[in-house]
């Protein structure tokens, strides 16, 4: 909790810089990782969030931000109130309650979506692991920082399917066990590192 009211919840792997103190003008602070931001409200003091590639300035609102170093993509889903997504190429870029921007940070190109759950972009906070039709590359990232576990695909092919999957069960085996009756795929773990194979 920030000292003008404003809170932030950390995801695993993830960074914040702020200042003992806001200046007069505005509420800075810096971050990487996977975030959500309850923001107070102050007009004279607009809040910024800086991702390196872009940032997020709020007045008041309720969003889901994540913006991990080693990932292209930069996504903000918008809960509450409404954001300025700005950045060296990207132009005053206004998002609405309930829209999601996803922002390429290689070609300076965006999407905005509007999907049916924006809640389910933060439902990490309440310990829950949410994938919707989500490509096995991205499931495997967020397994190896939420277990910090290396996983390895052994076999390419295993990157066509996507998965969907919604449980507040943490432990990894139960959860690859689940993606394993999603999807004709197996792990296999050997001196601690869990690959992924095809079935086929």
């Amino acid at each position: 909790i920030f000292q003008d009211g404003s809170r932030v919840c950390l995801n695993s792997g993830s960074r914040l810089r702020f200042p003992r103190k806001f200046g007069l003008r505005e509420r800075k602070v810096e971050f990487e990782g996977e975030g959500f931001f309850e923001i107070a409200k102050n007009k004279k003091r607009p809040f910024i969030v800086d991702m390196q590639s872009i940032s997020v300035k709020v007045i008041g609102t309720s969003f889901d931000a994540k913006a991990y170093p080693n990932e292209d993509y930069i996504s903000v889903s918008l809960e509450k109130g409404e954001v300025v997504l700005e950045g060296n190429r990207l132009k005053a870029l206004h998002v609405k309650r309930g829209e999601k921007v996803i922002y390429n940070r290689k070609t300076g190109t965006y999407e905005i979506v509007r999907p049916k759950d924006i809640q389910s972009y933060s439902a990490w906070k309440q310990k829950k692991l949410v994938f919707k039709d989500t490509p096995l590359a991205e499931v495997v990232k967020t397994l190896g920082r939420t277990f910090d576990v290396q996983i390895e695909i052994a076999d390419e092919a295993v990157l066509n399917y996507s998965f969907t999957l919604s449980t507040d069960n943490h432990d990894i085996h139960f959860i690859t066990d689940e993606l394993e009756k999603i999807a004709p795929i197996y792990f296999e773990t050997n001196e601690g590192v869990m690959y992924i194979k095809s079935k086929k």
